[in-house]
């Protein structure tokens, strides 16, 4: 039996890479015109793209910015739109995939997600899940660097990977919470 390690209590540190948003290697007008390792953006609408892949498909808000480099290990990074206040931390969904194997299914994998979590993110609480037939939802509060920040992750399995999309914000502001739930509700497999 293969050895894992989910890998959710990393999730929280992504928050560093999004503090300002500086960075981003694609923005949404760059990411039409602009399709990287097979993956690809086209225009559905107006005020709304696709991001597609060969395994999933995403829908993407106008003004978000899509970051297709694959920094800290991730499929992607979606950066919601500069807001007016000058935060220094900037919302985000990003989507990581845990090669788990067929050992764990999604259910055992919550509960030990949250064990690692419980135990080693700082000020952990407010946590909740719910789950659906073919996803899970994990809601949390944790502090990094100083910051409280709210997790919202949407965890969805593929064969032996599990898809894990979090939506991470600052816990005393997040304006753009139901957009990202929209976004995460939109991630489907091919």
């Amino acid at each position: 039996m293969k050895k894992w390690i989910p890998v959710l209590f990393v999730i929280p540190a992504l928050f560093v890479a999004s503090c300002s948003g500086e960075g981003e290697n694609t923005t949404n007008d760059e990411a039409q015109n602009a399709p990287v390792d097979g993956q690809e953006q086209s225009a559905t609408s107006a005020d709304q793209q696709t991001h597609e892949t060969d395994v999933y498909v995403l829908d993407i808000p106008e003004g978000w910015n899509l970051d297709v480099s694959h920094r800290m290990n991730t499929e992607f990074i979606l950066f919601a739109p500069y807001d007016s206040t000058n935060n220094l931390f900037r919302e985000n969904v990003n989507v990581l995939i845990d090669p788990v194997g067929d050992s764990l299914g999604l259910e055992g994998y919550v509960e030990h997600a949250r064990g690692i979590l419980a135990e080693h993110m700082e000020g952990f609480g407010n946590y909740r899940t719910r789950m659906e037939e073919d996803r899970a939802w994990m809601y949390y509060d944790g502090e990094q660097q100083t910051m409280i920040l709210h997790f919202t992750q949407m965890l969805a399995r593929k064969g032996n990977d599990i898809y894990i999309m979090t939506f991470t914000s600052n816990a005393s502001n997040t304006p753009n919470e139901a957009v990202a739930q929209d976004i995460m509700r939109s991630f489907r497999f091919k």
